[in-house]
């Protein structure tokens, strides 16, 4: 049975225009040993002998994990991997990831959910469009800009820029029933010491308590929470699959992730979570299934690229999930979850290191 109590909200795809991508694909070429071919770069992320050395992998058998070795190290490691390739095939993944929402979107309206669309004045129209009769669409200003640490960003610039008008979950984190918003009015700083409850991707609702990423442990906002008798079950960061990267080195590359989303579901009974995520958290995902009296299920070894985990609640027992998970679905269907796969597959959103829980919010 379908309930139809919870109303969510999906945001669309943002247009960038041909400049930006030729200005992503340049800032590619020019940043350290671009002109290196993909075997030489593994070389190197390997057997570090040149600058910079705290570009770190190492080799497994699920393939290559860029090791996280440190605030400013560690997110090198990851902006060299994703600016190396954040270019190719640009457009047209942002352009497909766009129209896989709009299934979603529409497959929610039939299974008797409303959704609310917002439109951000750089929202592509023609998206907008195709929503329209299937969602309520709302004018919206974009988010307020955030201030980049020079740390966090390749070649060390300071720069400000609207930010994350494309993912639902950045918008605003829900605490039993209440909306915090991410932002303040003020520009804030990409670092942890921000005074929010982490970004919406970097923590999953549990009866019991929220499962949110170990950097947020001394937010103002979750010490606040936490005051109130609200608990908090805090995790290590966990490892992403980096499509574009692993097609363009011709290996399977993980790179870290603070997205707790990606590796940890709940439904009514179970929690289901990434193998590998489970083995380095272990204690606290026990006692987190434990509080919440669920069931820990591991998604299915050959579908851990496909972070299934990042399936929509639905409500009560009910879950969509990506439609390529076909193992994963029928694990969640053998212990009674009413796992609904989507009508399209969701892999342009991946590529954008997104699932359905980061583009679809409930309301």
């Amino acid at each position: 049975m379908v309930l139809k109590k919870r109303a969510f909200a999906a945001t669309l795809t943002t247009a960038t225009s041909a400049k930006e991508f030729e200005e992503e694909r340049k800032y590619a070429q020019s940043i350290t040993w671009q002109h290196l071919s993909p075997s030489q770069h593994l070389d190197r992320l390997i057997n570090p002998v040149m600058e910079p050395k705290e570009l770190l992998a190492t080799k497994t058998q699920k393939g290559l994990v860029i090791s996280n070795i440190g605030r400013t190290a560690g997110q090198r490691s990851i902006n060299y991997i994703r600016e190396i390739t954040k270019p190719i095939g640009a457009q047209w993944t942002h352009n497909r990831a766009g129209l896989e929402r709009v299934a979603v979107i529409k497959q929610l309206k039939a299974l008797g959910f409303k959704v609310a669309v917002p439109k951000y004045p750089n929202t592509i129209p023609k998206l907008v469009q195709k929503v329209k009769g299937h969602a309520k669409v709302f004018s919206a200003k974009r988010p307020v800009k955030v201030l980049y640490d020079p740390e966090f960003i390749m070649g060390g610039e300071n720069t400000v820029e609207a930010n994350s008008a494309e993912w639902a979950r950045d918008l605003w984190k829900k605490v039993r029933g209440r909306r915090i918003k991410r932002y303040t009015r003020e520009p804030i700083k990409t670092t942890y010491e921000v005074p929010h409850v982490g970004e919406g991707g970097a923590s999953v609702d549990l009866p019991s308590g929220i499962i949110i990423n170990h950097n947020w442990e001394n937010s103002p906002s979750v010490k606040k929470l936490e005051a109130q008798g609200h608990k908090f079950y805090f995790v290590k960061d966990g490892e992403h699959f980096e499509p574009k990267a692993s097609a363009h080195f011709g290996i399977n590359i993980y790179l870290p992730a603070s997205h707790s989303d990606f590796f940890v579901g709940a439904t009514k009974n179970v929690m289901l979570v990434d193998p590998d995520f489970l083995k380095s958290n272990q204690p606290v995902l026990t006692q987190a299934a434990q509080d919440s009296h669920l069931k820990i299920i591991t998604v299915p070894q050959d579908e851990i690229h496909l972070h299934p985990a990042g399936f929509l609640p639905l409500g009560e027992n009910q879950v969509l999930v990506d439609k390529d998970a076909k193992k994963t679905i029928a694990l969640l269907r053998a212990h009674g979850v009413d796992a609904i796969p989507t009508t399209v597959s969701l892999r342009a959103n991946r590529a954008l290191n997104g699932s359905l829980h980061c583009f679809v919010n409930e309301l």
